[in-house]
């Protein structure tokens, strides 16, 4: 009813709408009326002074709340809101006080700020309500990010109870991604809300190691290296605590191993070791998230000493690392590792057939002439070529025998696996074919699983394009595989996957197998499809180069690509991306400028 557009229907609706509310003398029901006629531009100022001289409270709350929802200018609507916000805001729209404010910025967007500010002047709204509600303000609007912010780090200096200071952490770390040039600000409000750690010794409760937490990830994000202190004092709680990261609420050590997609934990590597492993023994529990930290890092005699102390608590994940570190840097094992490494081996229990894979390959990979262990024991444990696991086969190509040899060549058998984590196995056994053997044996397999686009595809077509460079006979098949994924496209199970076209695109200007006028034209299209379907980051990221490149020195083109990116450049409304917040726009707006090669006001 309130999203109808035809005038003479709207007219047929107002006119009943408007005498009952006349008539209405239920203040629920008066209420339920009051927002359609809102929304359908037939209630103006002077219906409101009407309701307001009526005197019903809730009625007067729901005209206010749905006139700021709406950018409806009501005078007085928001100081009646403010007013009435702690009798009837439990009520109105429903679901609780912190709901109907959320709804309320959900809806206004920037218009909810003089709403905002003056709720945090009477006091009637907790602080972790107030910082979520920002954050939401900040959310759909670019321009008011710093706004936002400046009424976070108002809300600091209130020493907001522990609950409160742990959500408000979150929000200042989210809103450090819309307001460019004031990280240093974010941090010092984070270290000024968490505070001192505690003393020596001393173990935190529960709520305090969590703030102590939050503020560690928010830190680290902006690799502030204050981080290590509360990350340091988080290790004396008892257990490992659950942090505001951003948008979501994770585990302590998921903050720094990238879960997010926005960080690298490499940066903090030595910080990040020592981190891992004391955390290893502070929780043992928490051994398996702590390890995957630990092998996605730069190998070293650090990670592969934690990755022994952790053998008996975490067998699977510990021989991970012990066999990926041995494979691919054999020189971190000498002599004495390697004696030492043979003993905590010796001792393993292994509790899952994925333990005991990981510890048969750490043996052979270690000492394969001594051991005789077998590459069909360990692969015939994490499922063999059914459930194929390329991590594993990953480690066992660097040891080239008969039966790997067999096992790549049973996956690369013409066709694409079902699964994207077989298709990855299958990927892993093209490579070690084509280095080992030939390229005929794998090509028409890499062709299928390329053909099959979804996660593997990026990685198969970086592994393609490197191979047609040396075996130009594969090179037109290629390249015609490549522009029908660029110009026709490949289903999802969301829909159109934009980004295996923008992948094709960019691996085909790498070629030199594609006009200016295609990059262009393919690369814009999917590009402003993927922005309309929330996807648009990682195509952005991706088409960024080519176009700009092939648009760069011809004019028509450059004049084409800057109309079709004009309204997301210039336009103040955020657009929303897979991650949630405020992240994913910022990336998209760099990227876009990268192609365009503008600045805005905004940035």
């Amino acid at each position: 009813m309130v999203h109808v557009d035809d005038r003479e229907l709207v007219a047929e609706i107002v006119g009943p709408l408007r005498s009952r509310l006349g008539h209405e003398r239920d203040v629920g029901a008066a209420s339920a009326l009051v927002e359609p006629l809102i929304r359908l531009g037939a209630f103006d100022a002077e219906d409101f002074r009407v309701v307001v001289a009526a005197g019903a409270d809730g009625v007067i709350f729901a005209a206010a709340w749905c006139a700021v929802a709406t950018g409806t200018d009501l005078p007085g609507a928001v100081e009646h809101l403010v007013r009435l916000w702690p009798g009837e805001a439990d009520r109105y729209p429903g679901g609780g006080a912190g709901r109907s404010l959320d709804a309320l910025v959900r809806a206004a967007g920037p218009s909810a700020v003089p709403a905002l500010r003056s709720l945090r002047d009477t006091g009637s709204v907790p602080v972790a309500d107030l910082a979520t509600a920002w954050v939401g303000v900040a959310e759909s609007s670019r321009s008011t990010a710093g706004t936002a912010l400046d009424a976070l780090l108002g809300l600091v200096d209130e020493a907001p109870p522990t609950g409160a200071a742990i959500v408000l952490a979150g929000a200042l770390g989210e809103l450090r991604h819309g307001a460019r040039g004031r990280t240093p600000e974010v941090c010092d409000g984070v270290a000024r809300l968490v505070g001192a750690v505690p003393a020596p010794g001393a173990v935190p409760d529960p709520d305090r190691a969590r703030v102590l937490a939050t503020g560690a990830a928010v830190l680290f994000g902006a690799r502030d290296p204050r981080w290590t202190t509360f990350a340091e004092a988080v290790l004396r709680a008892p257990d490992e605590p659950h942090v505001e990261d951003g948008t979501t609420r994770v585990p302590f050590s998921l903050v720094f191993g990238g879960a997010s997609g926005r960080r690298d934990p490499a940066w903090a590597h030595r910080e990040l070791v020592s981190l891992a492993g004391r955390a290893i023994t502070a929780w043992p529990g928490a051994a398996p998230r702590w390890l995957d930290l630990v092998a996605g890092l730069p190998q070293s005699d650090d990670t592969v000493r934690i990755a022994l102390a952790s053998v008996a608590l975490a067998p699977s994940g510990a021989c991970r690392v012990l066999a990926k570190a041995a494979a691919h840097h054999s020189a971190l094992f000498t002599i004495g590792l390697r004696r030492r490494t043979a003993r905590a081996l010796r001792s393993v229990r292994p509790d899952s057939d994925a333990a005991e894979a990981w510890l048969l390959t750490t043996w052979a990979v270690l000492d394969p002439h001594e051991h005789e262990l077998t590459f069909e024991e360990a692969w015939e444990l994490v499922g063999g070529d059914g459930r194929a696991d390329a991590e594993l086969l990953a480690v066992w190509v660097t040891r080239y025998s008969p039966a790997v040899r067999a096992a790549c060549l049973r996956l690369l058998d013409g066709s694409a696996r079902t699964s994207h984590q077989a298709r990855e196995c299958q990927l892993v056994a093209a490579r070690a074919v084509a280095e080992h053997e030939d390229v005929e044996r794998m090509w028409p397999t890499l062709l299928a699983v390329a053909d099959a686009a979804g996660r593997p595809f990026a990685e198969a077509v970086a592994l393609g394009n490197e191979l047609v460079g040396g075996h130009t006979r594969s090179r037109t098949g290629w390249v015609d595989l490549l522009r029908d994924v660029a110009g026709n496209g490949r289903p999802s199970w969301s829909g159109p996957d934009h980004h295996a076209t923008a992948v094709a695109v960019r691996a085909l200007w790498a070629l030199g197998a594609i006009s200016p006028e295609d990059t262009v034209d393919w690369g814009l299209s999917a590009l402003t499809a993927s922005i309309s379907s929330g996807h648009g980051v990682r195509v952005a990221e991706e088409i960024s180069e080519p176009v700009r490149e092939a648009s760069a020195p011809r004019p028509a083109l450059r004049a084409r690509v800057a109309a079709a990116l004009a309204p997301v450049l210039e336009s103040d409304a955020r657009v929303p991306g897979p991650g949630g917040g405020l992240a994913d726009d910022v990336r998209l707006r760099a990227a876009l400028r990268e192609i365009t090669g503008t600045r805005t006001v905004l940035d």
